[in-house]
């Protein structure tokens, strides 16, 4: 479900930019790069939760938004010329390993991923840094590829994997480059769909961009990965459990 547009002059120099000369700069000390996210943030709680839910529930969304990445690929034909899309990320290693949707990174030419982090103030998204990144394992057939980081980066504590099976009903929750995050129920496992076999389908809304998220448990588990849904701004969203994407990994070692 990745977004295309076509590279204007301005862009890509900010890509370059924010992608090459900050690339270097710790994560925790501020630099020309860091700016508001495009999309506003989102109301962080529903109005039946008490402060303290509230607070709680805060920062949730804030710990699980910033182990995930925006996904930025850069691609060019002789047709079209240079364009790009974006998608969405997690981080799952203490070296910065990533796991997105194969179908976000096909046919790049540049890889990059912005880190992001919550303002103080929790009112809006900030991206910290750009980092260029190369693929290390994928497959078209499970709609799954890993990502590295290209330099020596400090980044993000990675998302716990979940070592247990899904419980019907349980609720998860989606964190993506557009919807930002949303919550729904498991609805089934082993389903088919679009040419795919064995992936998890749940009751959540996702949007083009989202692809390559994570689906997190409650807990702030990985549960799987965003790969399919029925329809732009529709439920359901169907993902790969998180054991099965790894299998892409283990086989391509």
């Amino acid at each position: 479900m990745p977004q295309k547009k076509h590279l204007w002059f301005a862009t890509l120099i900010a890509f370059v930019l924010c992608t090459g000369g900050c690339a270097t700069t710790s994560a925790t000390v501020p630099h020309p790069c860091v700016e508001a996210a495009i999309n506003p943030v989102l109301p962080l709680c529903e109005t039946n939760l008490t402060e303290a839910q509230c607070r709680e529930r805060t920062e949730f969304i804030a710990a699980q938004t910033e182990k995930t990445v925006v996904v930025w690929v850069a691609s060019y034909t002789q047709t079209n010329g240079v364009f790009y899309h974006r998608g969405t990320g997690t981080f799952i290693k203490e070296n910065g390993l990533v796991v997105t949707a194969e179908h976000v990174v096909r046919d790049a030419d540049f890889i990059s991923i912005d880190v992001r982090r919550f303002s103080e103030n929790r009112k809006e998204i900030l991206r910290v840094r750009g980092v260029k990144m190369q693929i290390i394992a994928i497959s078209r057939e499970k709609d799954i590829a890993f990502l590295l980081p290209k330099t020596t980066e400090t980044l993000p504590a990675p998302m716990p994997m979940l070592a247990r099976p899904i419980d019907a009903g349980e609720q998860l929750w989606q964190f993506g480059t557009t919807s930002l995050w949303r919550h729904g129920p498991f609805v089934k496992d082993d389903v088919n769909t679009q040419g795919f076999t064995g992936l998890f389908k749940v009751d959540i809304v996702s949007d083009g961009g989202d692809s390559g998220g994570p689906l997190v448990t409650e807990k702030g588990e990985l549960a799987g990965v965003l790969i399919r849904n029925e329809k732009f701004g529709e439920s359901p969203t169907y993902f790969v459990p998180i054991a099965d994407a790894l299998t892409v990994l283990e086989k391509q070692r």
